[in-house]
């Protein structure tokens, strides 16, 4: 049974991240070319399997094979943020999609530039976090403009001292 509902999580949690991944990197997708453990764990789609787009088999079997790679620990931080990506509303999760995808198309030094902050962010203590987030929603644009300014300008302070001693 918990084998079927992490089958069942698995396969959700990587349809959704594999939205956007590239499948042209798989070869052959052809059932009786996969290993017996990706096999094992895409043994619900095995009748429909010749049906399914080759993109859709593609994003299945790197799905399974990433959960096959990943420890017990990731397995169940998978299945948490799958349940979690599982209960939004299919509005909301198109709107996730599509900020990822436009994150995606951010140029690479910005990207890291974003992961940065929101790693800043999460590294503050929730009662920080929370007055932030309450001056953030009371500011206007070009308010918000400048205190992210700020802060990115602490966090390089921060970095220079570390790096001196």
């Amino acid at each position: 049974m918990m084998k079927q509902y992490l089958l069942v999580i698995m396969i959700n949690l990587f349809f959704a991240s594999s939205l956007f991944a590239d499948t042209n990197s798989l070869t052959n997708d052809q059932w009786q070319n996969l290993t017996p453990e990706v096999q094992q764990l895409l043994k619900p789609f095995k009748s429909d399997w010749d049906s399914l787009s080759e993109e859709k088999r593609g994003n299945l079997v790197k799905g399974a094979t990433r959960w096959i790679g990943m420890s017990a620990d990731q397995q169940r931080v998978a299945a948490s943020r799958n349940k979690k990506w599982r209960s939004l509303n299919p509005e909301k999760r198109k709107q996730l999609k599509d900020r990822f995808k436009k994150f995606k198309q951010l140029p690479l030094d910005r990207q890291k530039q974003m992961r940065q902050s929101y790693d800043y962010f999460k590294s503050l203590s929730p009662e920080q976090r929370k007055k932030i987030r309450h001056k953030f929603k009371g500011m206007s644009l070009e308010k918000r403009k400048q205190l992210l300014r700020r802060m990115k300008q602490h966090r390089k302070m921060r970095s220079d001292r570390k790096r001196r001693g």
